[in-house]
């Protein structure tokens, strides 16, 4: 592909996420089989855009590293020792690394890596990280619009203020260290601290969905 072809096909792989995401919500009895094609996509993208992409080098880049693929080796070491030494179960080991591939994966192989490496073609790293959060922000979004009565108030723009917020972290990450591991590392980390939070100020992280 050349490099419009790309920057096409790229920016239809964001939309592609956030539509299946609409769609997951929306229709439950499709809901399994639109999440295995959820699945799947980020495996596709890379593929294809490693193979033929204006930016194959960068998105072979983004997910061949050994420094960062090592430090998230070395979280997800932390975060199972922490688990076994409390004596809370397999369970939330189980928890731990299924949340490897979703959402920390799939989120930062679509929003963070494709996203950045994608907008660059024609715009600025920077405009590229904000455009990117844009659109991750648009992917928690139809969450909100699909179970809004259980966002009442205050909760509602919080709930969108954070999905920004921290996509803008996420893929900052990604753009300082240009791994998709090392942003993988702050999202499990993020996840695994769920398990620890008491449940009496539950209410406000309740809003705080996606980080």
């Amino acid at each position: 592909m050349n490099k419009r072809g790309t920057f096409v096909f790229g920016i239809g792989v964001i939309l592609l996420s956030i539509v299946i995401n609409f769609s997951i919500y929306r229709f439950s009895n499709l809901g399994s089989y639109l999440f295995y094609m959820i699945l799947i996509e980020p495996i596709f993208a890379l593929i294809i855009l490693a193979i033929y992409g204006a930016n194959g080098k960068r998105i072979l880049q983004g997910v061949i590293s050994v420094k960062w693929g090592l430090f998230l080796v070395t979280v997800i070491f932390i975060w199972t020792y922490i688990v076994l030494v409390m004596k809370l179960g397999l369970t939330e080991v189980k928890y731990l690394f299924e949340s490897l591939y979703y959402p920390a994966f799939f989120e930062q192989v679509i929003f963070a890596m494709i996203g950045i490496e994608t907008f660059s073609l024609y715009l600025r790293r920077g405009t590229s990280i904000i455009l990117s959060a844009i659109f991750y922000e648009a992917y928690y979004f139809v969450v909100l619009i699909n179970a809004l009565p259980g966002f009442p108030g205050i909760y509602a723009p919080l709930f969108v203020l954070d999905s920004f917020a921290i996509g803008l972290i996420y893929i900052g990450i990604y753009a300082l260290s240009k791994s998709v591991y090392a942003a993988m590392a702050l999202e499990i980390s993020l996840i695994m601290m769920i398990v620890f939070i008491p449940p009496i100020p539950a209410a406000f992280f309740y809003s705080l969905v996606p980080s």
